[in-house]
């Protein structure tokens, strides 16, 4: 095993031999300046190096629909070895001389420093040497340049007037900018024992030089000169930067869909505005709350003209025979005017919450509702917008807060289904695609259309939702057979098996259809859509 980094001009000066100490453990002493950046590599060459997993934001950090994006610290939200390890250090599951490695492709190198820790620099080194001046926008009633100026060094950001020199052009017309604040990297010479564990990817950075004991020393303090030019014996180190994220704009017909949630969510505001009603604000802590779940269709039918609105075909052919086979799942006339009547009744039985089951459009009629068709509308069967309106108000009247149970992962609706019959390969592979986009991608980045399948999307769904894009489109759970096995039969101890076929294929049964809620347009328009309520 070899550790190259600054200190040893990654493997010019010496090789950076690491010597065995312990069973999967290697260990060398390393003399560094300050901060010092490293690999691993069990061979000679660089046919194989392990470093760290780069900071990224996960999936579904707060997206740009939320306006508290723009201000939002997403630290909690980063995955990364250095996120991984500061997490860990807080909890005290690990010590500051912890972290863990990565031999992925895309793996960056590591740091180690004259405090003998295996902590990165407090603050990231911008690339380039430096960080490029940005516009700072007034987001918050308390920013302005009194704001600015005050700001000075803030954690890893410098703020400034724009003096309109050269130096600051990237920050355009902005009257505050700022930049990324560059770390002192500089120490005093300290020698360190660097053990890595080459079974479990782990290393350590400890001043304790006993746990090398036996070893020598891999530089001495006099040739720590980080950067010294030397003659090559060896092939440097070449890092290459992995690509930059394949962001896909929105389409035209996208982009409109966007506009329109965006209009039409303004408008509400407005028109909720004008209508005086009070806002009740939500609970800081739900845990002291009383819920009461209400099953709409089946709790309380306060305006039987509405029962025949919308019902299932086999409901209405049991009718017109006379028969009641399918009772249990006839729809039973439970309304929102029925809950309107009771609400009191709740109120009395010491209730705070009441929880709706699905009540948005349902192009099927069927009683649960968890299969909608229409989230900008209501079930004809169960009322209207304006009755759901005058249902919230009585019962903030009354202390009651409404929750509406909602599906965010599927649709379903007459008409939609896949216009070409799935193959089993092609469901395969779409659901491999997307299980590692899910775990290896960033929010925006392209997803391939190969092996998606064609869908035809019917004519229930609002005009809105109806983009190819905004659907996973592997194909039916039972065309999915991993290793030729049908889903079914994957057992418990292939849990991740299980979970992508749960995830990226749609209901076994073709009755309802996933969303694809990785994509950045979806995401903004169905969250917008139910804002709206």
């Amino acid at each position: 095993m070899f550790m190259r980094g600054d200190w040893n001009n990654w493997g010019r000066d010496t090789k950076g031999e690491m010597s065995l100490v312990d069973d999967f453990t290697w260990g060398a002493q390393i003399t560094v300046n300050g901060f010092a950046k490293a690999k691993f590599a069990p061979f000679e060459g660089w046919s194989k190096a392990y470093g760290v997993h780069p900071d990224r934001e996960l999936l579904y950090n707060l997206p740009d629909y939320d306006p508290r994006h723009e201000t939002f610290d997403v630290e909690p939200y980063m995955s990364g070895s250095e996120a991984s390890r500061r997490w860990m250090v807080e909890r005290g599951l690990w010590s500051q001389h912890e972290s863990i490695a990565s031999g992925a492709e895309f793996a960056k190198e590591l740091w180690v420093s004259s405090s003998c820790t295996a902590e990165a620099p407090l603050c990231p080194v911008p690339e380039n040497g430096g960080g490029d001046w940005t516009c700072v926008g007034f987001t918050r009633p308390e920013q302005n340049m009194s704001w600015c100026l005050a700001q000075g060094i803030s954690g890893c950001t410098e703020y400034a007037e724009n003096n309109q020199s050269p130096d600051m052009a990237s920050c355009g017309a902005c009257s505050c900018c700022r930049r990324k604040v560059t770390p002192d990297l500089s120490g005093l010479p300290k020698t360190c024992c660097v053990l890595f564990n080459d079974l479990l990817l782990n290393y350590t950075v400890t001043s304790d030089l006993s746990r090398c004991a036996g070893l020598e020393q891999s530089m001495h303090p006099e040739q720590a000169t980080v950067g010294a030019q030397h003659d090559v014996t060896t092939p440097p180190l070449v890092t290459c930067p992995p690509s930059p994220p394949a962001y896909v704009a929105p389409t035209p017909e996208v982009q409109a869909a966007i506009e329109w949630s965006k209009d039409r969510l303004e408008f509400a505001e407005r028109d909720f505005a004008e209508h005086g009603l009070p806002r009740m604000a939500s609970v800081e802590t739900w845990h002291a709350e009383v819920a009461y779940t209400v099953f709409v269709d089946r709790f309380a039918n306060g305006n039987v003209k509405n029962d025949l609105l919308n019902i299932p075909d086999f409901q209405r052919k049991e009718l017109e025979r006379g028969q009641t086979w399918s009772l249990p799942r006839w729809r039973h006339g439970g309304d929102l005017q029925g809950l309107r009547g009771r609400l009191t009744y709740l109120h009395d039985l010491g209730v705070t919450i009441v929880v709706l089951s699905p009540i948005f459009a349902n192009g099927r009629g069927e009683y649960h509702g968890f299969c909608t068709s229409d989230p900008t509308s209501v079930d004809p069967g169960f009322g209207s917008a304006e009755l759901l309106r005058d249902l919230v108000h009585e019962a903030h009247e009354l202390g009651l807060r409404i929750v509406l149970e909602i599906q965010v992962n599927h649709i379903c609706g007459e008409g939609l289904k896949y216009s070409a019959e799935p193959n089993v390969d092609d469901v395969g592979r779409c659901v491999d695609q997307f299980e590692n986009s899910y775990w290896n991608s960033s929010r925006g980045e392209r997803l391939s259309d190969r092996d998606r399948l064609p869908l035809s999307l019917g004519g229930d769904l609002p005009l809105a939702l109806k983009h190819p894009s905004f659907f996973v489109r592997c194909g039916p759970q039972s065309s999915f057979r991993p290793e030729g096995h049908a889903f079914a039969e994957v057992g418990e101890d292939q849990g991740s098996t299980r979970q992508a076929g749960s995830l990226w294929t749609d209901d076994a049964a073709g009755q309802s259809f996933r969303f694809n809620t990785l994509d950045v347009g979806f995401q903004t328009v169905y969250v917008n859509m139910l804002k709206w309520w």
